[in-house]
């Protein structure tokens, strides 16, 4: 999956923009699997049905994020 990674003064956003979800996090801080935030367009409207796919695309961008930010999405141990 190609996402968009933006960067601002030491925040990072990875966007699925076909899926329109992103995950916010501070880079080189710690424990960001658990405190990154999820972030929609403005714009969006959800619905109930939408929370499944929110999930699911924002668990895929954290397990990416795993893997290309090792120390900021390590695991509790």
């Amino acid at each position: 999956m190609e996402y968009k990674i933006e960067r601002n003064f030491g925040e990072i956003t990875v966007w699925d923009e076909k899926a329109a979800v992103g995950v916010r996090f501070n880079e080189g801080e710690t424990m960001q699997r658990y405190m990154c935030a999820i972030v929609l367009p403005p714009w969006k409207n959800l619905k109930p049905k939408d929370l499944d796919r929110i999930s699911r695309v924002s668990n895929e961008i954290i397990k990416y994020c795993q893997d290309r930010w090792p120390h900021e999405f390590e695991p509790i141990k």
